[in-house]
């Protein structure tokens, strides 16, 4: 298990499925204790919070975030660092540290850009925030929630979900405080390069976009946006178009198509309809890794 958890050449939520199930197939232990683990209150509580961390990010709440921090922080970094630190900090307590981190990362990345603030100047404070904020309630962190199992095993009375805040709150608003007043102080000067907005960064969108390069062979050359029909076809949005250095964000439906042009779609969660695409058209698929994606 070790191993495997290291190399991470499998999933580590299968590695946790097949260990468990090869201890009982082994006879080290029984079918009983094998499954024994999920009776327990801090694994379905953990796993619960996963879930949640993982709704929230596909609703994409967290592009909203950033817009709503942006407007009422304006561009004044300690306003921007103790918002931001306040909000990851109380969503942490509702959640998984780590989870809480993970969802703003793409957030913080584009306030920093927008604001020209270094995004050490923001990471930091957000990490520590997200631990601080696991300490406001008993299901805000890993510990705290296998301590209130670990007491309830023991037949002692377990803590209540608010019974840390006392302590966790005036710990969150000090590591706040302490970052947006003397941050500047403590902060590593680490020097970034500027890049240029991509157009998921300038639409807010957190998932990946379809790239692919029109061949001269494709039917699509000298058709219009329109007459191309990607959204009746093959339920793709068409989100730009590059030729060179040229960028068109949200062309028109009158835009012509030409061969050699690199274009970027938002469709479906399923591959399927791009496979088509690509396969009817002959186009060469990028993967998304084009700079202006």
């Amino acid at each position: 298990m070790l191993v495997l958890f290291i190399s991470n050449r499998i999933r580590l939520d299968l590695v946790a499925i097949v260990a468990c199930l090869a201890l009982a197939w082994l006879s080290l232990i029984s079918p009983l204790e094998a499954i024994s683990g999920f009776a327990s209150n801090a694994v379905v509580a953990m796993a619960s919070v996963m879930i949640l961390g993982y709704g929230i990010e596909r609703t994409g709440v967290t592009s909203r975030l950033a817009s709503t921090i942006i407007k009422y922080a304006g561009t004044n970094e300690k306003r921007i660092i103790s918002t931001v630190s306040m909000t990851v900090g109380l969503l942490s307590s509702v959640m998984q540290n780590i989870g809480a981190a993970a969802l703003f990362l793409p957030a913080i990345r584009r306030i920093g850009q927008q604001t020209s603030i270094p995004t050490s100047h923001l990471m930091m404070p957000m990490g520590f925030a997200a631990i601080l904020g696991g300490t406001v309630t008993m299901i805000g962190s890993g510990p705290l929630i296998v301590l209130n199992d670990l007491l309830r095993q023991n037949g002692m009375e377990p803590f209540s979900m608010f019974a840390v805040t006392p302590v966790g709150l005036p710990l969150l608003i000090a590591g706040v405080a302490l970052f947006a007043l003397a941050g500047s102080r403590i902060f590593p000067n680490k020097k970034e390069k500027k890049c240029q907005l991509t157009v998921a960064e300038i639409w807010g969108i957190d998932y990946a976009i379809k790239t692919c390069i029109l061949p001269r062979s494709s039917n699509l050359s000298g058709k219009t946006r329109e007459e191309a029909s990607f959204k009746i076809k093959y339920d793709l949005n068409l989100l730009a178009i590059r030729k060179n250095t040229e960028v068109t964000v949200a062309p028109s439906r009158y835009a012509r198509l030409e061969s050699g042009q690199e274009l970027a779609f938002l469709g479906s969660k399923r591959v399927v309809n791009v496979r088509k695409l690509i396969q009817e058209q002959s186009c060469q698929s990028l993967h998304g890794h084009l700079g202006f994606v």
